[in-house]
């Protein structure tokens, strides 16, 4: 079947191939690179298939004259013969053909490019000219395969029996972590609607309606601040189940992942391991940890003299040592490195970082060794085989407060591994975080959920008995190669549990009645137990198509300002508009 042919075209560029010599084809598409060579001029031209070299021979004068018009990005159709090039272009899937063209329609001329199709361009010129952005090969090989991505993720929820069902976008502003996009309403005045961060309330009421199984692709708002891999709008796998646990639904998006990595990266996970947040925090210091990196955080605290460590460096209360021992074989590591390595450690506030080559010498020349002013030549000998760091011939130590040390160290630790240039191309290392904490303290001091206030802690009794920030909810999240790719919870089904919950974060009884009615008031009439999970879909693709930017998986992003220089939105708007909908500016 030729898929390419309409009333225009008979074929794509991109479909061209050795069956085809001599036969006559019509194609359309852009002009992508022009040469004039003495009697030939040469054309490739482009589709969003692909790119096929185009003659044009002097012999046919008016022809000749016409193509000498052509410039890049024109748009055109044109007719001709296949045939097979003396020299073969072995960069192009069509580089064994050419069409040597007998008719040619200019159908649109195009003025000259503002931007490099053939480089990178900057990100607010990438955006304010999409439309061109969009003709790279590679943007349109993005597009393409996160199409196919969502066909994908379609067959499997239906094999899997889960109902597809939209869930409405002009809703009800709620407490779900960041800020709401808001929508005035002209009819009801000073009212608003808000733009949902996630369908959350709505898929749980959905499994209160009686549905078994729902998954949505949904647009999701949340005005939070940006970064390379997150965006003011987004688009994510939304899933939720009834009569489940945690247990139950982390089996089937194991599934889903292990089937879509087998399908567009031809790749089989070894394994699926799964470790709690504390136990992430402790060894990686993240919970989003890469485990292609071998290196570990070690807790060495106990080896040193922690009270000469807190007088020096006069600390309030505990100090906290953490070292990281690494095997640098091929010396990748220089005396430039570690300048750089203590420049960081001091934009941490890290009271004290140093680095320790751990060779035969060190305990002969311990005087000339930092370290053993704080540990004795038997302590350390001891740490060393603990550790099992014969094996290693460099050590990192870190000294702080527990939170400083760790979060420095975390970052750290990826730091070293790149520097130690070790590869891991086409290796992915999944891995469940479980068992997050269910609230935190926020900068103000409040008590706040981790997640988000539907979660459902592992033990219930402990919302009524323990101190909420030790209370440990049934969440859980999927890290790929340290990115986040999807997170999920079991949820609160009762109703006094969920009262309970809105307590503890300081939701009063007009917040709760405002926001939450309807949930509380569901929440009534017999909710069955559920849990659910949401994928980022532009995470997933951009993992896939190997982007480091989630901008190039997504059709019209905005920039890092939540700005789109495309459009120029955010715009103001006209005062007769404000006035419809009773609103005033300054």
């Amino acid at each position: 079947m030729i898929f390419g042919k309409t009333n225009m075209r008979t074929n794509y560029c991109g479909e061209i191939d050795l069956s085809y010599i001599g036969r006559r084809v019509v194609l359309c598409g852009w002009v992508s690179s022009y040469r004039n060579i003495n009697k030939i001029i040469f054309v490739n031209l482009r589709d969003c298939y692909g790119i096929i070299q185009i003659t044009f021979s002097n012999i046919d004068v008016n022809l000749f004259k016409k193509a000498k018009k052509l410039r890049n990005e024109y748009c055109i159709q044109v007719s001709g013969i296949i045939k097979k090039r003396k020299k073969p272009n072995r960069n192009l899937l069509t580089g064994n053909v050419e069409l040597s063209v007998s008719s040619l329609k200019i159908i649109n001329k195009s003025d000259p490019v503002p931007i490099n199709l053939e480089k990178e361009n900057s990100e607010e010129i990438r955006i304010k000219y999409r439309y061109l952005e969009l003709r790279k090969k590679n943007m349109l090989k993005n597009l393409f395969k996160r199409s196919e991505i969502i066909n994908f993720t379609k067959d499997f929820m239906k094999s899997e029996k889960f109902m597809f069902i939209e869930t409405p976008i002009l809703t009800r502003s709620s407490k779900e972590g960041a800020r709401d996009y808001i929508v005035p309403s002209r009819i009801h005045k000073s009212k608003f609607y808000a733009l949902p961060q996630s369908p959350q309330l709505f898929k749980q009421i959905l499994m209160i309606s009686g549905v078994d199984r729902y998954y949505q692709i949904a647009k999701c708002f949340r005005d939070e601040d940006l970064r390379s891999d997150r965006q003011p709008e987004f688009t994510q796998i939304d899933i939720e189940m009834s009569f489940v646990n945690s247990k139950q639904v982390r089996s089937i998006m194991q599934k889903f992942i292990k089937h879509l990595w087998r399908k567009f990266k031809k790749y089989e996970f070894d394994s699926f391991p799964s470790i709690t947040f504390n136990e992430s925090m402790t060894l990686y210091g993240t919970d989003k940890p890469d485990l292609r990196n071998p290196l570990k955080l070690n807790n060495v605290s106990k080896f040193f003299n922690k009270e000469k460590i807190i007088s020096k460096y006069n600390f309030e209360d505990e100090a906290t040592i953490i070292s990281i021992f690494v095997d640098d074989k091929h010396n990748n590591i220089k005396m430039c490195h570690m300048d750089k390595y203590k420049c960081l450690s001091k934009k941490f506030g890290v009271k004290e970082f140093f680095c320790i080559k751990l060779d035969s010498v060190i305990l002969e020349n311990e005087k000339y060794n930092k370290i053993f002013q704080f540990i004795s030549k038997n302590s350390f000998t001891s740490m060393i085989s603990k550790f099992n760091s014969k094996k290693y011939n460099l050590a990192f130590f870190c000294f702080d407060k527990k939170e400083i040390v760790y979060k420095f160290m975390g970052f750290f630790r990826k730091k070293i591994w790149k520097d130690l240039k070790i590869k891991s191309k086409n290796v992915w290392k999944p891995v469940w975080i479980t068992d997050f904490p269910m609230f935190s303290i926020n900068k103000d001091g409040k008590l706040c959920s981790v997640h988000h206030p539907f979660t459902s802690p592992k033990c219930l009794n402990d919302l009524y008995t323990t101190n909420p920030t030790d209370i440990i909810s049934d969440s859980y999240d999927m890290v790929i190669n340290g990115y986040e790719v999807g997170s999920g919870s079991s949820r609160i089904f009762k109703k006094k549990i969920q009262e309970k919950v809105f307590e503890l974060i300081g939701v009063d009884e007009k917040q709760k009645n405002n926001q939450f009615n309807y949930l509380i008031e569901a929440l009534k009439y017999g909710a069955p137990p559920h849990a659910g999970f949401a994928f980022g879909l532009d995470r997933l693709v951009m993992l896939i198509v190997k982007s480091k930017n989630i901008k190039d998986v997504i059709a019209f992003p905005k920039t890092t300002e939540a700005v789109c220089t495309m459009t120029d939105s955010p715009s103001k708007v006209s005062n007769k508009l404000l006035n419809d909908l009773s609103l005033k500016i300054g």
